[in-house]
């Protein structure tokens, strides 16, 4: 392919963090990349000795903005912790530049991980990225789900999570995934209480897996969880 008419960014997904479990594809891409960006972190581990390189922090405009000024005949290969479809840099680094420019390479996420690690099918679960900003959704919202997997690391993912574990009819075995494919990972099973600590730990994926699975749609809709239950949980109750 002509380089005017190549996709000249290529979106690099990383995995979780070992350096082993990032496929020869996209090693391939990052040694063609002329620029390099990525967390200081993905820089320092996967970037070739004296290329270009992109800082990406919290200001992630500003790094757009200093891929925008290389111009549209540089490549640049951007990393991406996990796989780039879930919670990275590719949205706003596609939304930017578009899809014409941009070639994405898949990667290992950390839900993966932490699902393999436990040895569970994930087919049916239910993600839920926790840790830029709080759950969008009430705990109740997820009442009648039987797996599900959190990205943790905001403040108040903590005391949603222990919400969600205390929701009447709803009895979890949760799973605390840390430093996923690192040398120091660890799977260990915790309580609710354990929540507030296990959330607040940088690299972790709280997995929730139903012990039994009782509720259904027709047994416990949503509607029939009283006021009460709601205003004891503090969400509010539409009328």
């Amino acid at each position: 392919m002509a380089l005017g008419t190549e996709k000249r960014i290529t979106i690099i997904g990383c995995g979780p963090g070992g350096a082993g479990w990032i496929g020869d594809t996209a090693r391939t891409a990052i040694a063609a990349a002329e620029i390099v960006a990525g967390t200081p972190a993905l820089l320092r581990q996967f970037a070739p000795v004296g290329i270009e390189q992109i800082e990406v922090r919290a200001d992630i405009e500003e790094a757009l903005e200093r891929m925008a000024a290389c111009g549209y005949r540089k490549r640049i290969a951007v990393l991406v912790t996990g796989d780039p479809g879930i919670c990275s840099l590719a949205r706003p680094v596609i939304r930017r530049f578009g899809v014409d420019q941009c070639r994405v390479i898949p990667g290992i996420s950390a839900v993966q991980a932490a699902f393999a690690a436990l040895a569970v099918d994930w087919t049916e679960a239910r993600i839920v990225g926790a840790h830029a900003q709080p759950p969008a959704m009430p705990p109740v919202a997820l009442i009648n789900e039987r797996l599900i997997a959190v990205l943790t690391g905001h403040s108040q993912t903590g005391p949603w999570l222990q919400q969600l574990a205390g929701l009447p009819g709803c009895q979890w075995r949760i799973h605390a995934c840390r430093d996923l494919t690192l040398a120091t990972e660890r799977i260990e099973d915790i309580t609710p209480d354990g929540l507030l600590e296990a959330a607040r730990t940088p690299r972790t994926v709280i997995v929730l897996e139903r012990r039994e699975y009782p509720i259904s749609n027709r047994e416990c809709p949503i509607s029939n969880i009283n006021a009460q239950t709601l205003d004891r949980l503090d969400i509010p109750c539409s009328s």
